[in-house]
């Protein structure tokens, strides 16, 4: 299979002819390290190489398999329809997620926790894959294959996180985050023992912000 590097110019050279409507999907496969702790990483090379053959023997022209991580494989899969591309999705992963654990027959079958993206055209292959990444994020852990397609409200939360992180910008700029004091009191001897810290965003236009408002954005862009 292409190394990621490779996967992601042979991805874009695919999107830049134009020969058809393209998805982008991104697994993770869960039980791939425990199968190698569990019965030695000699089946889990087993599992990952009849993972990849599967997925490579159920591709057609012009579409691409690619192993970029450990247990993450990305595909880029021709379609017509949703439904027809979700059922596709679901049946490459049922085939692949059966493997051998032992040189007597046995089995073990993994699941699949995969996120799609439709790609709509003249789109960076970065952008791409992380929209892919994000769907495939939003699913929980569970006992059976799941398949997440990025939407709209994505893409609505998407370009808010991007407002939300130039706001920040000025924020720290313009000294708009505040310190409140919250007292810490001692009822056996009456008396203050400290306080608790809590930041407030003080913005010109949403007026006061709690954390839970744009804390989680900073902690994910390095803002904290």
């Amino acid at each position: 299979l292409p190394t990621k590097v490779q996967h992601k110019l042979e991805a874009t050279k695919i999107l830049e002819q134009k020969l058809g409507r393209y998805a982008y999907v991104s697994c993770d496969i869960a039980d791939v390290k425990y199968v190698s702790e569990m019965y030695g990483y000699a089946y889990g090379n087993v599992a990952l190489k009849h993972i990849a053959r599967t997925l490579f023997e159920n591709l057609k022209q012009d579409e691409l398999v690619s192993r970029t991580t450990g247990d993450h494989f990305c595909m880029l899969l021709k379609y017509t329809d949703v439904k027809s591309l979700e059922r596709r999705i679901f049946s490459m992963a049922e085939q692949a997620s059966v493997f051998p654990i032992d040189e007597i027959g046995g089995t073990h079958k993994a699941v699949f926790n995969c996120g799609v993206y439709l790609i709509q055209g003249g789109e960076d292959i970065n952008m791409i894959r992380a929209r892919a990444n994000a769907a495939r994020k939003k699913n929980e852990a569970s006992f059976k294959t799941q398949i997440t397609f990025y939407s709209a409200d994505d893409l609505a939360h998407e370009l808010e996180s991007k407002e939300l992180e130039s706001d920040v910008v000025r924020a720290l700029r313009d000294r708009e985050l505040e310190v409140y004091f919250q007292p810490k009191y001692d009822i056996n001897t009456e008396k203050v023992k400290g306080a608790e810290a809590l930041i407030r965003w003080n913005h010109p236009e949403k007026g006061m912000l709690s954390p839970g408002s744009f804390i989680p954005a900073c902690e994910t862009n390095g803002f904290v």
